[in-house]
């Protein structure tokens, strides 16, 4: 899976979120996370009140790596974008690129 660079902007991170999943009606944003790291990201993110929330998909998605989703609502795009750059920045989280069937299962998982 190949990992989505986060450009940088006047020595920060400058993130922008995938479209809105119809399905849905939320920005799905999928990340890795260093599995002794889960709890705390997931925290963090969920700690901003209204930015979404934070769901593990798959614990075990590499050695020692988490694969988590954060369903984000449209309202809050920019702080969203905001509080990701600063942990990809910080080298805490990887966002990467869904493949149709990781799109497919979070579909699944939210609305059957």
């Amino acid at each position: 899976m190949n990992a989505a660079k986060a450009p940088m902007v006047e020595g920060r991170v400058s993130l922008a979120l995938p479209p809105v999943e119809e399905r849905l009606g939320v920005h799905a944003v999928f990340f890795t996370v260093p599995r002794p790291e889960v709890v705390y990201v997931k925290l963090l993110i969920e700690s901003y009140e209204g930015i979404g929330i934070a769901r593990s998909m798959e614990p075990n998605f590499e050695r020692g790596i988490a694969l988590l989703v954060l369903l984000a609502v449209p309202d809050f795009a920019a702080l969203t974008a905001g509080v990701l750059a600063e942990l990809t920045q910080a080298g805490i989280v990887t966002i990467v690129e869904p493949t149709a069937e990781m799109r497919d299962e979070l579909a699944r998982m939210l609305l059957d």
